[in-house]
């Protein structure tokens, strides 16, 4: 709570400051924009009269109904197709959406073009990094082998009576999780790895469980055959 008071203590001035910004920015904007097509409207319409005058350009008089139309068009024209315009009209809606979201709700709202890019650079840097770290993974891993079973006293796994011995992690199988191997139910217990002459192993210790009672999380799975050979891969 105090936490998301103290980002809305800092971004309300943020968002105020935005939106005073895009007011001026877009006033100075707008009233440039207005005489510079107000001039252009002029000298068009005074060609045009110049031209009728001379007989070169037929049709009905000249008047200033165009001026003024063009004129009363000129908001939407400056936001539309100017950039300054555009930018405006941003940093006015954006910050006012902010500016009532910290006032009325107290909410910490950031310009959305700039938290969406910041958002879109972490998510890119979490993304090399977890392939980096999967490559890094796989090359201690090597290739990928058949789960093996073998005792856990072999392994001098404590708490548990079998081990499975994965060359590769499994993600459903979290510790808890009920394995159902046709005549037979065992509880995964807390997973470790070890290094083996084989790779990087996961070691999934399990426990025989009563098939009576309802299991939360089951997941089916054909149990490796117990090999009495030492776990060397």
């Amino acid at each position: 709570m105090r936490y998301t008071l103290a980002r809305w203590s800092r971004s309300l001035p943020a968002a105020i400051a935005t939106l005073l910004t895009g007011f001026i920015l877009g006033g100075f904007g707008f009233i440039h924009f207005v005489r510079q097509v107000a001039s252009d409207n002029n000298d068009l319409m005074l060609e045009a009269a110049q031209r009728q005058n001379a007989g070169t350009l037929g049709g009905p008089d000249v008047t200033t109904a165009a001026p003024v139309s063009m004129t009363a068009i000129a908001p939407l024209a400056f936001v539309i197709g100017t950039p300054i315009g555009a930018l405006s009209a941003y940093l006015v809606i954006t910050a006012a959406i902010r500016v009532i979201a910290g006032v009325v709700a107290r909410e910490p709202l950031g310009d959305p073009i700039v938290h969406g890019t910041i958002g879109l650079g972490r998510a890119l840097r979490a993304r090399r990094s977890r392939k980096r770290d999967e490559g890094l993974r796989a090359a201690l891993e090597g290739p990928e082998v058949a789960d093996r079973l073998t005792s856990a006293e072999r392994l001098q796994v404590e708490d548990a009576e079998l081990v499975v011995v994965a060359s590769r992690r499994k993600p459903e199988w979290t510790e808890g999780t009920i394995l159902d191997c046709g005549d037979r139910y065992f509880r995964v217990g807390p997973a470790s790895e070890r290094k083996l002459p084989g790779g990087l192993r996961t070691l999934y210790p399990l426990r025989a469980q009563p098939d009576a009672g309802v299991f939360r999380r089951l997941v089916r799975y054909d149990l490796p055959v117990l090999l009495p050979d030492p776990v060397d891969r």
